[in-house]
């Protein structure tokens, strides 16, 4: 008899903390729907929102056609630069040419007084100019490349210096509005919190008391976890204050009560032995 008893107190305690836990998990589905609800009646900043639209368009462009200036310089460098390779080769092969024309004209005869020669000595002259005023044009080139590259950077600096003005602005209202959250939050929370101490205080012994039960363990849950999301720098201080003054009220009122159930046993172990 003794066995079946303790068989069924140990079946109901089963039952009862199941209702509590299932409770309480509904209860958590709820009011994660209810808070993701109220997270929407505010809008959250973007980054976007504060940037300055008409200065950063205008440096946009700017930036843009320098780029594209690029591309253009770039490609007329290339150009060049493969001009002044034809070029020299020219010069090479006229000059090689020439040596050796100069080198049998010694043979047959005087070159320095041969105007054949003085001819072949100017046009060498023109190759060695061609390629000579091609290569100022390729130096114009760099020196317009490296000017405005100079300026691309430049504008890409104003560029980075206003998304980070635009970015300071939005991480301060980031801030307003995560508080704003959290404030809206706790004022939903902290009633439940408030209800869940209040009935464990006061229907913990009530033949209803797992439905109790189930409603404070989802007010611990709402309150410790439920606020995590947008806790604000001190966010912390007040969930770790509220778990300090729960730990300890709930400590004194275990303590007193086992005090109270030894200071019991005792007297009667002393009747008992008496």
């Amino acid at each position: 008899m003794e066995l079946n008893s303790k068989k069924l107190e140990q079946t109901s305690r089963i039952v009862y903390y199941s209702i509590s836990i299932i409770l309480c998990l509904f209860l958590i589905l709820l009011s994660n729907k209810i808070i993701g609800d109220l997270d929407n009646t505010t809008n959250r900043p973007e980054p976007e929102n504060y940037e300055n639209k008409s200065a950063l368009a205008t440096l946009d462009r700017d930036i843009e056609k320098q780029f594209e200036e690029l591309r253009n310089l770039n490609l007329k460098k290339e150009t060049v630069e493969k001009t002044i390779s034809t070029a020299k080769d020219n010069y090479i092969n006229e000059k090689q040419s020439f040596d050796n024309w100069v080198q049998t004209r010694k043979i047959l005869g005087s070159p320095d007084k041969d105007q054949e020669v003085i001819d072949r000595a100017k046009k060498l002259d023109d190759f060695y100019k061609v390629e000579q005023e091609w290569r100022t044009q390729l130096n114009t080139l760099q020196y317009q490349i490296g000017e405005t590259e100079k300026k691309a950077q430049e504008t890409q600096k104003s560029i980075d210096k206003e998304k980070s003005i635009a970015y300071e602005k939005y991480e301060k209202e980031l801030e307003k509005y995560d508080l704003k959250v959290f404030l809206i939050r706790l004022m939903f929370v902290a009633p439940v919190l408030a209800f869940g101490i209040f009935f464990f205080v006061r229907y913990r012994r009530h033949k209803f008391w797992p439905l109790y039960f189930g409603f404070t363990l989802f007010s611990l849950y709402a309150f410790f976890l439920g606020l995590v999301p947008y806790l604000p720098s001190y966010g912390g201080y007040v969930r770790y204050s509220v778990g300090v003054i729960l730990s300890a009220g709930i400590g004194y009122y275990a303590i007193k009560r086992i005090r109270q159930f030894i200071d019991q046993k005792q007297s009667e172990l002393k009747v008992s032995t008496q």
